[in-house]
């Protein structure tokens, strides 16, 4: 799964509830229409910080997994452009939409009771890394005293690298097979953009109504494959 990296600690808290009462720079792209909501020019920027941890064991073997680690997460600022009536709000900035980090490794014996053979040792990882960003641009209008409606252009830009390893070998020299190595690896370079419109209507200090309709992204893949396999036996 990729993992949703936007937004400050009040966004994520607030959950899909902010896309009616951002009124900071989240709402280019939740809503861009919140914006219409801000009383002041202003510049926000956040950090991320992920911990993930596991444990299991595999066949008798205890195995642990752990990322820890801070991540810029978004900056950008927002002015206010009063008019005749209501007022124009521009804002830009960058803001970082996925994290698709993820690490897995294991190590042991495999069951040479379940496969009716004999053990081979095994050594398996499995590395996921990069992001999806966004350099954005949003306008938000107040049309009437409570109806506001908001643009963005979002140009995405990013990266996703994986890497899968496998080992394995016959301690046990039940199959005269000394080691065998295979290295699999993509590196991509990530490209597009997508655009948001919304609108919001302000009952009261109490009741507000949001919509907003996000486009499909189109992106652009370059990628890079690379493979490796290394295999030995008692003949090499």
């Amino acid at each position: 799964a990729w993992n949703d990296s936007w937004g400050s600690a009040r966004a994520i808290g607030m959950s899909g509830a902010v896309s009616a009462l951002s009124e900071n720079v989240e709402g280019a792209i939740l809503n861009p229409a919140t914006l219409g909501l801000m009383k002041h020019t202003s510049l926000d920027f956040s950090l991320n910080y992920r911990k993930n941890q596991s444990d299991f064991n595999y066949n008798g073997t205890d195995n642990s997994n752990s990322i820890n680690r801070f991540s810029f997460s978004s900056l950008g600022m927002i002015y206010i452009y009063p008019v005749y009536r209501g007022c124009v709000v521009m804002s830009f900035g960058y803001q970082k939409l996925k994290d698709f980090t993820q690490s897995q490794s294991f190590a042991g014996y495999t069951s040479g009771v379940q496969r009716n053979q004999p053990s081979l040792y095994e050594e398996n990882s499995e590395d996921k890394r990069g992001y999806l960003g966004s350099l954005y641009f949003s306008t938000a209008v107040q049309v009437t005293p409570n109806v506001y409606l908001g643009g963005t252009l979002n140009f995405l830009s990013g990266e996703y690298n994986y890497n899968f390893d496998i080992e394995r070998r016959d301690d046990q020299n039940a199959y005269g097979l000394m080691n065998y190595i295979r290295k699999f690896d993509t590196q991509d370079d990530l490209s597009g953009f997508n655009f948001v419109l919304g609108g919001l209507y302000t009952m009261n200090d109490r009741w507000r109504f949001s919509m907003a309709l996000t486009s499909p992204s189109w992106i652009k893949v370059d990628e890079e494959i690379r493979q490796y396999l290394f295999a030995e036996d008692q003949n090499n």
